[in-house]
């Protein structure tokens, strides 16, 4: 009787040890998908301002006049841009970087659409789309090489005023 008892106690804690495991191990993959996501977040937000920062510098080109206002904008965007590089790890930062200018339009960060890169239209392999919706890590399309990130992630950022 006393070794049957035992036995029922070591299974319990047996048991008890692995729904323990079991939670922290959900709990783990909790925190790797909210670190991807804020990661992707900071990313899309840096793209939003150095792109509105080149839509300045463009306008700048083509009008002088007006040019104070326009340098005040500058300044602006550029300290918000220098903030978001110090949240973004300086690895994740420079591939962005490589990536912005590798590509012809200095977009290196696109949203899919209907399961197909926007950047350049290639099919996403069903299983590189369960890692960007999951938001289980970081993807890169195969053939264009820019960042794939969630839509409805993308429409989840904001920019900073």
């Amino acid at each position: 009787m006393k070794f049957l008892l035992l036995i029922i106690l070591s299974a319990c804690s047996i048991t008890a040890s692995a729904q323990n495991t079991k939670s922290a191990d959900i709990n783990k993959c909790d925190t790797i998908t909210n670190s991807v996501k804020e990661k992707l977040m900071r990313l899309y937000q840096l793209q939003l301002v150095l792109t509105e920062l080149d839509s300045i510098k463009a306008k700048h080109e083509l009008q002088p006049e007006g040019i104070d206002a326009i340098y005040a904008d500058e300044e602006v965007l550029l300290k918000r841009s220098r903030y978001l590089e110090s949240l973004i790890e300086s690895r994740l930062l420079s591939s962005f970087k490589r990536i912005r200018i590798t590509t012809r339009n200095k977009v290196a960060i696109v949203c899919l659409n209907e399961d197909a890169c926007s950047g350049c239209s290639s099919k996403v392999p069903q299983n590189r789309l369960n890692d960007i919706l999951g938001h289980k890590k970081i993807v890169v399309c195969q053939y264009c090489g820019r960042i794939l990130i969630d839509p409805k992630l993308a429409l989840s950022v904001h920019v900073f005023k």
